[in-house]
């Protein structure tokens, strides 16, 4: 028991006399952060690193969404989506649709106007919901047109402070989740 006693009090200086030893070693190699931790800003574009298809499977919200582009041949196409808006609807957006009309989109022999609904989603060119309402503002009361990839246009309007795009039919949506920002793009 004495022999562990003085062990754990000689080890200490044991270790602390390697450890100037190799100070100067040290010193020389290891760069130091000039900012203290708690100065330092939180990296506000972490989400930049995640896709806008990674973003859209992680989130189940969006398994709808998932399901159609599957189903339209299309998740590959929305892998290589680079520097886009993408209008993505979510689960309850998709579940207003009737149950015939779903399933006539699932239907093989409807594949190509399933995969325009979903291009028609998509818009070339990131805009936030800042950039997206200071363009609304500035186009004088008029609907703020965008074209989308697949060739229509939707139009966007302000209401009481929400985005509100209507389609070529006259449908419209409210944008819920603004700004889900990815690396190759941003969901709305």
């Amino acid at each position: 028991m004495k022999r562990i006693l003085l062990l754990l009090i000689i080890a200490p200086f044991i270790f602390l006399g390697c450890k100037d030893q190799n100070k100067e070693d040290v010193d020389d190699k290891t760069p130091v952060a000039e900012e203290e931790l708690y100065d330092l800003e939180p990296d506000d574009t972490f989400n930049d690193i995640v896709t806008i298809f990674e973003s859209i499977e992680q989130d189940p919200n969006y398994n709808s969404l998932l399901k159609l582009a599957n189903q339209a041949q299309m998740i590959d196409d929305i892998k290589d989506l680079n520097d886009v808006t993408f209008f993505a609807p979510t689960n309850a957006a998709i579940n207003k649709l009737s149950g015939q009309e779903y399933a006539n989109l699932r239907l093989p022999q409807n594949m190509n106007r399933l995969q325009n609904i979903l291009r028609y989603h998509i818009v070339e060119g990131e805009q936030d919901a800042a950039t997206l309402m200071a363009a609304i503002r500035n186009n004088l009361d008029k609907p703020y047109r965008l074209q989308t990839i697949q060739g229509g246009y939707i139009a966007l309007t302000l209401n009481d402070g929400d985005i509100i795009i209507t389609d070529e039919g006259g449908s419209t949506s409210k944008v819920t989740e603004p700004n889900k920002e990815a690396s190759d793009g941003v969901i709305h």
